[in-house]
């Protein structure tokens, strides 16, 4: 009898720290969407604090991200955070503000090169305007490899 006590206890001692573990989850959630607007440093600050988020909120990150509706600073921020498929599906959204952004990330994604003993080799060029970025965006969007490096964007083709 001893035994099932304990064992009952124990079971309960864990569903009681789960829900703990959900309260917690849903208020750092909430404040997150709080100050996702607001608060764009502070939303950075939360988002990517020590350690890295929780496996738990992840999910939560790539629906935030994924939402066009979600505030465009917080959803940049959260870019750095997503996989290479979740930042593919943006950028091919043409109704999506962040798109020509995920674009260009997820080209540097698919074309930058980390040769270990030679340190990385950065084959797309890291200053790109607003209009410019737009423009090629576009113009991707009209081929048939929207991922395919635009020459304007590749450092190693010289630039007259």
């Amino acid at each position: 009898m001893r035994f099932l006590t304990a064992v009952l206890i124990l079971a309960l001692i864990v569903v009681a720290e789960r829900l703990l573990q959900r309260v917690k989850r849903r208020k750092y959630l909430r404040d997150l969407d709080a100050c996702a607007a607001s608060d764009p440093a502070r939303f950075h600050k939360m988002a990517t604090r020590r350690g890295g988020p929780s496996p738990a909120i992840v999910p939560e990150f790539v629906r935030r991200f994924r939402d066009p509706a979600y505030p465009v600073a917080a959803r940049g921020v959260l870019m750095g955070l997503m996989a290479a498929r979740d930042l593919e599906a943006t950028a091919l959204k043409r109704d999506d503000p962040l798109a020509p952004a995920a674009w260009v990330t997820a080209l540097r994604g698919r074309h930058d090169v980390n040769q270990l003993h030679a340190g990385p080799f950065l084959r797309v060029r890291s200053e790109i305007g607003e209009a410019e970025m737009k423009s090629l965006w576009e113009r991707a969007l009209a081929s048939a490899d929207p991922w395919a490096l635009p020459a304007e964007l590749d450092v190693r083709i010289p630039r007259s």
